[in-house]
């Protein structure tokens, strides 16, 4: 199935690619080239990325399950009704991409970049973004639920009316003022730790 993916993908008159319906299981698909490419209900089971270039690709009800993308790029990429569960992308480039109404569990973002990313109605549970760079990013009614953002960079990302009650926030980075914490909820303790990172003591 690897050299079947190669040859779809492979566009020398620079036409649209569009590929629907395929499935890979436990395939090494390293150095893919798939910028632009459209997939539709496509699915990836185990299967290894190392060095592929996603950007402005688009995925459509597509999901990818206990996959390892290792210096891969996805960005101005879009993704809708999209699942993700039990991989790792960390380091994984996705600037300025479109995360729209998508399923991401268990799985690890450390160190990705998601600078001016929109993370819209993302379901995102038990995944790590341990200093990732969220800056930028725009988020419309996200739902977390115990994810890791240590040492995250949220620098000009309103988090007004986010929910992060049951995250781990410590450490994150913010703009000198912290406007981007005006609204945002989170648990008691947490609290103390974001007065902190502002400078406030609390005594007493």
């Amino acid at each position: 199935m690897q050299q079947d993916l190669r040859e779809m993908l492979y566009n020398p008159n620079d036409d649209d690619i569009f590929i629907e319906g395929e499935g890979f299981d436990g395939e090494d698909l390293s150095g893919l080239d798939a910028i632009k490419a459209e997939f539709k209900y496509v699915h990836f089971v185990n299967c290894q990325f190392d060095g592929c270039n996603f950007d402005k690709t688009s995925f459509y009800e597509c999901s990818f399950k206990q996959c390892v993308f290792t210096r891969c790029r996805f960005n101005d990429s879009y993704f809708r009704n999209a699942v993700i569960s039990g991989s790792k992308l960390d380091a994984a480039l996705f600037a300025g991409s479109h995360i729209k109404d998508c399923k991401i569990t268990d799985s690890f973002f450390r160190y990705a970049n998601f600078t001016k990313t929109v993370f819209e109605r993302p379901q995102i549970s038990g995944c790590d973004f341990t200093q990732a760079a969220m800056t930028e990013i725009k988020l419309v009614k996200p739902s977390f639920d115990a994810d890791i953002f240590s040492g995250a960079d949220f620098f000009k990302t309103m988090l007004k009316g986010v929910d992060m009650s049951l995250c781990e926030i410590d450490g994150i980075v913010v703009s000198d003022t912290g406007l981007e914490l005006k609204g945002l909820k989170v648990s008691a303790v947490q609290a103390v730790e974001l007065a902190k990172i502002m400078g406030i003591k609390i005594v007493g």
